[in-house]
């Protein structure tokens, strides 16, 4: 009997071993094995992620979306009609929220108080960029200069951080980041003056920082009313 029980262990034991896979031999870990393996992980276009793959050199090149025509009027600001303008200056413009709405609205979007929007994202933030125009052909940039100060750079087909904005929502309200610049917000003082802002918190901000966007749409032949001023 005891026999049989030992003839039987044997046979399951040897059945068992012979399910087992062959000895793999350890490669010991260096810094040339750990490099090949990253090597070929990067060459296999399966592992690639397609969102990660971002050629800078060539970002200014593609056509970014354009978001529409707006009207930017800021809370604070007492200086004229509150709106996002271009005034002329000595060497280059500068922009204030000093401007009023047109009174004729044919012949927009040209007006200096009146922003065009783009979505100029890069992945993985998403921005914006504002640009006005002044004397109806001069299109400049609304950008942040390595001073921190809010500038008009005349207006490029490239784009840069200096030109992109993040947009937060507080309420009915929109502000806008600075991405080159994180945790400056765009704003005005109460003399339509525009600068930089710090801001820690977000869910109470600085109203200096807050902004009404007003989306206009051109109108068409026969539209009604046909001036700014009929609305009152």
């Amino acid at each position: 009997m005891w026999k049989l029980i030992t003839y039987q262990r044997k046979n399951v034991l040897g059945l068992f071993r012979a399910s087992l896979p062959e000895k793999v031999p350890s490669i010991p870990c260096t810094a040339q094995n750990v490099k090949d393996c990253r090597r070929h992980m990067s060459d296999d276009p399966a592992s690639q992620d397609v969102h990660a793959v971002t050629d800078v050199s060539t970002e200014h090149k593609i056509k970014f979306p354009k978001r529409g025509n707006f009207f930017i009027w800021n809370l604070t600001s007492n200086a004229g009609g509150s709106l996002m303008t271009l005034k002329p200056g000595s060497s280059t413009p500068e922009i204030e929220c000093s401007g009023s709405y047109p009174e004729d609205i044919i012949g927009l979007p040209i007006a200096p108080s009146l922003a065009v929007i783009h979505d100029t994202t890069v992945f993985p933030l998403a921005t914006w960029s504002l640009t006005l125009t002044l004397n109806g052909t001069d299109q400049y940039h609304v950008s942040v200069d390595d001073n921190h100060r809010i500038v008009a750079k005349p207006f490029t087909e490239e784009i840069t951080d200096y030109d992109r904005f993040l947009s937060w929502s507080h309420g009915s309200y929109t502000m806008f980041e600075s991405k080159r610049f994180r945790n400056l917000f765009m704003g005005c003082n109460t003399e339509g003056r525009v600068k930089l802002l710090l801001l820690h918190d977000k869910s109470h901000p600085d109203t200096r920082a807050l902004f009404l966007m007003h989306r206009f749409v051109s109108p068409t032949p026969g539209d009604r009313p046909r001036s700014f001023s009929e609305f009152i």
